[in-house]
């Protein structure tokens, strides 16, 4: 016979596997799942921060997502106050984040992400980076 802490507890393995494998759940496309993380939200987000390093993060009842946020800052993880420079310097930074996302494993040549780059901003001239600087 299953007992209510067999339920709960089922419910936070469940819950625990669906937060690691997606990015987010989005309350409007998964409600009962969203739901059960808002329910056991404290536990979870004590499990996740003690067990793993991660940041249980629900936006206002929109969404629920992991996040993993260094306990301190680090040399490599701060930028010099004047490496951006510019807005188009955000605009590399930001496409560069585009281009990487959902390729975690796949090999790919600098070149490949200027040619993006370039087709993304209409630029025609492959030395476009160039005269934005």
């Amino acid at each position: 016979m299953r007992t209510t802490g067999d339920t709960k507890k089922d419910d936070l393995k469940r819950d625990s596997r669906l937060l690691l494998e997606q990015y987010w759940i989005v309350r409007e496309e998964q409600q009962e799942e969203f739901d059960l993380v808002k329910k056991y939200e404290s536990q979870l987000k004590t499990w996740f921060r003690e067990k793993l390093g991660l940041e249980l993060v629900i936006h206002r009842k929109v969404f629920a997502r992991l996040e993993k946020i260094p306990a301190e800052a680090n040399e490599y993880t701060v930028l010099e106050p004047d490496v951006f420079k510019s807005s188009m310097d955000y605009t590399v930074l930001f496409a560069l984040f585009a281009f990487f996302e959902g390729r975690y494993d796949e090999t790919f040549l600098i070149s490949d992400f200027c040619e993006e780059l370039r087709s993304t901003l209409g630029e025609q001239d492959d030395k476009f980076l160039e005269k934005h600087h």
